[in-house]
């Protein structure tokens, strides 16, 4: 079910889109790998440094940017007035939220819940300007893990630790989905190739020059998760999607690695 208020225009989604392919080559399927016919490594451990491509400056500048977008401001005000249910919400579900009766709610309960007349009127006025906006369960959960992440990471990526490792995910809606599962196994392999590129790409303001450059710059992360003999089209705005679930749990469930095991236990 979508809800409507006349106070929100999304910006316009980029239209471009890159192709790439995995080549077809055997691959043995044993518990290193996830899913199944996947080069998804179980455990990627953080780069010791981060890319050539990835500077201080250029976070700052992208940051500034993404503090004068609509959708941005919107997401804060939601999430700033409603912090207990904004994170009980986020851990009662998963990806795979697409229906308000998943977790007993409807479209009502959430405007009211999450101050959604409240936070549109206020961009409205910061904005000077009318808005209008659709919205349903899936950008909900979208808008409070964008601004939950950076809440606690306003300035950038300071969570990554080198060498540190991402726990295992948990799934409290969709465990037997095998395409969210899919969908997430792809996100979380991306930000462990490349966490530094993949939350500056989160960062950039939808439909940006920023967001086609950092996407360009975020491929040869992507290219090694892809399934063996398959095509994937990088759609920009689902690329933010899944990103961003991946960094909100990145961020929070990462650890040392565990030890390797000794000569004498094996």
């Amino acid at each position: 079910m979508r809800a409507v208020f006349a106070i929100f225009a999304a910006a316009a989604m980029a239209c471009a889109t890159f192709v790439l392919s995995a080549p077809a080559a055997a691959q043995s399927n044993n518990d290193d790998y996830t899913p199944l016919n996947s080069r998804i490594k179980r455990d990627r451990a953080f780069p010791l440094i981060p890319p050539a491509s990835w500077t201080a400056g250029r976070n700052s500048e992208v940051n500034r940017r993404r503090g004068r977008d609509m959708e941005e401001q919107f997401s804060r005000c939601v999430f700033t007035r409603s912090r207990e249910d904004s994170y009980e919400l986020l851990n009662k579900t998963d990806f795979g939220f697409v229906n308000w009766d998943q977790i007993g709610m409807n479209a009502r309960d959430g405007a009211e819940n999450f101050n959604f007349q409240y936070c549109l009127s206020r961009v409205a006025r910061t904005q000077q300007s009318g808005v209008y906006m659709t919205w349903n369960a899936e950008s909900l959960r979208r808008w409070l893990i964008r601004a939950s992440y950076f809440d606690r990471h306003d300035d950038g990526p300071d969570w990554i630790v080198p060498g540190n490792v991402v726990t295992e995910r948990t799934y409290p809606l969709s465990e037997r989905y095998l395409q969210v599962r899919t969908a997430m196994a792809l996100a979380d392999c991306i930000v462990g190739n490349d966490p530094y590129t993949a939350d500056l790409y989160y960062r950039t303001v939808p439909a940006s020059d920023d967001e086609l450059a950092v996407l360009q710059t975020l491929v040869p992360a992507i290219g090694p998760c892809i399934p063996e003999g398959q095509e994937f089209e990088l759609e920009p705005f689902a690329m933010r999607v899944w990103l961003g679930e991946a960094l909100w749990h990145a961020s929070t469930n990462n650890g040392p690695a565990p030890a390797e095991p000794s000569q004498d236990t094996q």
